[in-house]
């Protein structure tokens, strides 16, 4: 636990354990406002590849000290790690018990961002937020659309679908239609955790996700949003060579409160422009706030 640091802003800082209700353990920094009487709440969402330790939940609560906000380290985090919770007497036999980004499952991401919405809840906080960044913005959408209890969604930069990068990876329609084969088989070998070499970032992935990917249909993040009515605010940087799909899709939010901001010359990461993200999210909230008074 830290306390009243400079570096925290005031903020009380704890590592806390949740449980998914599969049983899976997930680690959280919970950093609690300076006003204990405070009954609003940020979640933080990383994308694929990061964790808990990075990016807007990391940079942002010090900047916003007013709220509390919960960090999670999704079961995505960071893209291969090996689980040590899990029985495993050696690594000699047997499969390892692995997880990370490149085996990551959609529901188990839905899993574990309902472990930290009810452990806010369950703490007296009566509004929460979900502020998902590059796939915790696909995870944000949907999770909303199944709660209807969510004050309101942030996303930053956020990945509207999990199959897009299969285009990337395999151009051709022949190469695609030969990998999903390949990942077919693997998965009716019992491989299906095996891992497919890939041409760019992520540079491998297991069978089993590849397919899920594959599979994932069109459309699916959009129409995630728009089954929640909780207000909406799109952000990200014009660096990024997404700047007309995300303002698409903001024109086409139903929410009663959508909101779109641009950061003049972000990236993905938001380098350098760390408080200006951080305080348009805190203008939505206040905005979200005000309007149920």
């Amino acid at each position: 636990m830290v306390r009243d640091t400079s570096e925290t802003n005031g903020l009380d800082v704890k590592l806390v354990r949740l449980h998914a209700d599969d049983g899976q353990f997930l680690d959280a920094l919970r950093y609690d406002a300076a006003d204990r009487s405070c009954t609003t709440a940020v979640i933080h969402l990383h994308g694929k590849g990061s964790s808990f330790l990075g990016g807007p939940g990391r940079f942002m609560p010090p900047l916003w000290p007013e709220v509390t906000h919960l960090a999670l380290n999704m079961r995505c985090r960071d893209l291969a790690w090996t689980n040590a919770e899990l029985p495993s007497p050696d690594f000699t036999e047997g499969d390892v018990p692995v997880a990370g980004g490149m085996w990551e499952s959609i529901a188990d991401g839905h899993r574990d961002v309902a472990a930290a919405v009810e452990h806010l809840f369950a703490l007296g906080h009566t509004h929460v937020f979900l502020a998902g960044h590059s796939s915790g913005g696909f995870y944000t959408a949907d999770y909303c659309a199944r709660d209807p209890r969510i004050a309101g969604r942030i996303f930053i930069s956020p990945l509207t679908g999990n199959g897009t990068a299969i285009k990337v990876w395999f151009p051709e329609a022949d190469s695609r239609a030969a990998a999903v084969a390949r990942a077919e088989q693997m998965v009716a070998e019992g491989r299906g955790h095996h891992l497919l070499v890939l041409p760019s970032w992520f540079y491998a992935m297991s069978a089993r996700s590849f397919l899920e990917r594959a599979a994932e249909p069109d459309g699916v993040w959009l129409e995630a949003v728009n089954r929640s009515k909780a207000p909406a605010l799109m952000v990200w940087g014009s660096a990024e060579s997404r700047h007309d799909l995300w303002h698409d899709l903001t024109q086409r939010f139903t929410a009663p409160i959508a909101r779109e901001a641009v950061i003049e010359g972000a990236e993905h990461h938001f380098v350098g422009d760390e408080q200006e993200l951080t305080d348009i999210a805190r203008r939505f909230v206040d905005e979200v706030l005000a309007a149920e008074l």
